[in-house]
C-alpha cells in the first residue's frame, strides 16, 4: 500500500469456561503495537493487531509471545517481506515535482538546478537518469539508491550554443518498474541585463523544436555522467554498485515511446547501471508534445515482443533484459562452460575460472560482459552482451583460468563465458555471474602513517634517554 505500513492480526481464543488474563511480549519492532496484557473471554475471539511502522520497510521475521504467570507460553510467529523499492522525486522551491523551470538564462553562462530522488521502500532500487540535450547531468547519483535513502542530484543547462529562445524537454528518472518524467524548461537569452534566473519560461514548442539542430536525446548513465561526443561506437563496462537483485516485474513489458531524433552515422554505445524502462511514457507528457513516435508508429524495444518466460530468461544477474550484440552460429552439440566462479579480485583485474566440457581440447573460450548502448537512429536503449577484449586465458586440462585486465576500481561487472569450436560455432552461454573489483591501495596514507610512527618512536626513545639520566649521588662515610 501507499502508506508502506504492514500489519497482521492474531486471534486469541479461550478454550475453558473462565476468562483468562494473558501477558504479552513481542519483538522490538512490534512492541509498540502490542499491549502488555490481554483479557480473553470464552466464546469471543480476541484480536491482536501487530504493525510495522511506515519507516520500518526492511524484511521482518519475529514473533509475539503470550504467557501465563504459571509459565504456560504460546508464540505466534510474524513474518513480513521487505517493502519494494519505490522512487519519488522532489524539486526544491518548485510548485510541481514534475516541472523544473530554469528561468531566463544568459547564453554562455552556468546554470544548475537540484532535484532530490528518494527511495521510499525497503530494498535498493537500480537508478538511471535519461537527460536530453542541451541539459546535462552535473553530479553522479550512483547506480542505485538504498532503502529509505535520498540523493541530491544537480541538473545543468549547456548554454554554449548560438540558439536563443525557449527550451522544452523531458528527462526521465527510471527504476526497474518506474519511469518518472520531469519537464525541463529554460529560456536562453543574450546578455544578462534585466534578466533573472527565476523568471518564468513559457513553453511554446515541443522539445524536438527547441533542440539545437543535429542534437540528440542522451541516455546518461550515472557512472558516466558527461556529455557524449561524436565518433565510432565505444564501450564502457561495469557499474559502480554493489550486488543487487531487483524484483522483476511480473507483467508483460508495455510499450514505451521514444522521441524521434536526428540520425547520426552508427550507434553510440555507453555503459548504464539501470534496467531499461518497463512502463509507458506519462500520458500527460505525450499530450504536451513530450511523447515520441517514429515515422512508422511507436518505437518499441526488442524485448517488448518476448513472452514472459523468454523475458525472464533474457535477464542478466542485475535484472536487465539483455541480448547478444553479435549473431552467433550455435552448435547444439556443444555443452556450455560450467562452474564459472570468481577466484580473486583486485582494483583493476578479475580472475575467473570454469570447467570446460569433455573433448573440448580444440575449442577456445570467450568472456563476455554486459554493457549498454543507445541507438542514435531510433533512440532505443539496449542492454547487450559483448566480448571483453583484455583477457588472458590459461588452460590446465579441463580447468580454465582467465584474467580480465584494465578494469575500473570499485565496479561491479556481469560476466559469462562462451565456448567456440574449431569451426567457429558457439555453445550456449554459461550461467552469468557478478564480480566486483576492489578499492586500490593508497600508498600515500601508508607512507604517511609509517612516517608518523617512525617520528613517534624516535621521540619516545629520546624521552626515555633523557628521563634515564639522573643526578649523581654522593655518599658520606662517617668514621
Amino acid at each position: 500500500p501507499k502508506s508502506r505500513k504492514r500489519s497482521a492480526v492474531i486471534e486469541l481464543i479461550a478454550l475453558g469456561n473462565k476468562p483468562v488474563r494473558l501477558n504479552a511480549r513481542a519483538s522490538t519492532r512490534l512492541q509498540q503495537s502490542v499491549s502488555s496484557e490481554y483479557l480473553i473471554v470464552p466464546g469471543t475471539p480476541t484480536k491482536v493487531t501487530v504493525t510495522l511502522g511506515s519507516t520500518d520497510t526492511a524484511a521482518f521475521d519475529g514473533g509475539v509471545q503470550f504467557y501465563l504467570d504459571n509459565g504456560y507460553l504460546k508464540t505466534a510467529r510474524v513474518v513480513a517481506e521487505a517493502v519494494p523499492g519505490e522512487l519519488a522525486i522532489e524539486i526544491p522551491e518548485a510548485i510541481s515535482n514534475k516541472v523544473m523551470n530554469f528561468g531566463a538564462i544568459p547564453m554562455r553562462s552556468k546554470a544548475e538546478r537540484p532535484i532530490i530522488i528518494r527511495n521510499l521502500g525497503g530494498t535498493p532500487v537500480p537508478l538511471e537518469l535519461e537527460i536530453p540535450d542541451p541539459f546535462v547531468l552535473v553530479t553522479d547519483p550512483g547506480p542505485q539508491l538504498g532503502p529509505l535513502a535520498s540523493m541530491r542530484v544537480l541538473i545543468g543547462l549547456n548554454t554554449n550554443t548560438d540558439q536563443q529562445g525557449g527550451v522544452d524537454a523531458t528527462m526521465n528518472v527510471m527504476g526497474p518498474t518506474q519511469v518518472l518524467p520531469i519537464r525541463l524548461l529554460a529560456n536562453l537569452v543574450v546578455g544578462d541585463a534585466g534578466m533573472s534566473q527565476s523568471s518564468p519560461v513559457i513553453a511554446t514548442r515541443p522539445a524536438s523544436v527547441a533542440r539545437t539542430p543535429g542534437a540528440q536525446a542522451a541516455s546518461v548513465s550515472p557512472a558516466a555522467a558527461r556529455p557524449r561526443t561524436d565518433g565510432p561506437p565505444t564501450f564502457r563496462f561495469g557499474s559502480k554498485q554493489t550486488s543487487v537483485s531487483p524484483t522483476p516485474p511480473s507483467d508483460p513489458v508495455p510499450e514505451r515511446r521514444i522521441e524521434p531524433i536526428a540520425p547520426e552515422p552508427g550507434p553510440t554505445i555507453t555503459a548504464t547501471d539501470s534496467p531499461p524502462p518497463l512502463e509507458p511514457a506519462d500520458p500527460q507528457s505525450e499530450a504536451d508534445g513530450i511523447g515520441n513516435q517514429g515515422a512508422a508508429g511507436p518505437i518499441r524495444p526488442w524485448y517488448s515482443e518476448l513472452k514472459p518466460d523468454e523475458l525472464e530468461a533474457s535477464r542478466s544477474p542485475l535484472g536487465f533484459p539483455t541480448r547478444d550484440l553479435f549473431e552467433r552460429e550455435i552448435n547444439p552439440n556443444l555443452r556450455s562452460p560450467e562452474d564459472l566462479i570468481l577466484e580473486t579480485a583486485e582494483s583493476d583485474e578479475l580472475n575467473l575460472s570454469w570447467t570446460a566440457p569433455r573433448n573440448s581440447e580444440l575449442s577456445t573460450f570467450q568472456v563476455e560482459v554486459r554493457a549498454s548502448r543507445v541507438d542514435i537512429e531510433n533512440g532505443i536503449h539496449d542492454s547487450v552482451w559483448i566480448p571483453y577484449p583484455h583477457v588472458e586465458i590459461e588452460r590446465i586440462d579441463r580447468l580454465i583460468k582467465a584474467q580480465l585486465e584494465q578494469l575500473t576500481p570499485v565496479t561491479t561487472y556481469e560476466l559469462r563465458v562462451i565456448m567456440i569450436d574449431e569451426n567457429g560455432r558457439s555453445s550456449e552461454a554459461s550461467e552469468a555471474i557478478m564480480a566486483a573489483t576492489t578499492l586500490p591501495m593508497d600508498w600515500t596514507y601508508i607512507y604517511l602513517t609509517a612516517g608518523l610512527l617512525l617520528v613517534g618512536g624516535l621521540g619516545f626513545a629520546v624521552w626515555k634517554i633523557i628521563r634515564g639520566r639522573r643526578e649523581p649521588v654522593y655518599e658520606a662515610q662517617h668514621v
